[in-house]
């Protein structure tokens, strides 16, 4: 995973883990979603990974989620760097 990809993995999941917890887990889920839409805007895929993220109704479901997608970057940037 480059660098900055990983910068804002740790800080969206950290983000997110801060919203669950203040909000609690129905509001803050909800509350979550249109972060998730902004960290990913710019992303690869970041569209239809937000569509599925926020399809979760629970922060272990979004987080596990969000998690996936950025293990997906990684892996992909790693196939690339071993192609090249």
């Amino acid at each position: 995973m480059s660098a900055d990809v990983a910068a804002i993995s740790v800080v969206v999941v950290e983000h997110l883990r801060s919203i669950h917890a203040f909000y609690g887990d129905e509001q803050g889920v909800r509350f979550a979603r249109k972060h998730i839409g902004w960290y990913l805007r710019d992303l690869p895929q970041g569209d239809a990974a937000r569509r599925t993220i926020n399809a979760a109704e629970s922060p272990s479901a979004q987080l596990a989620l969000l998690e996936a997608y950025f293990d997906g970057i990684a892996a992909a940037q790693a196939t690339d760097r071993i192609a090249a």
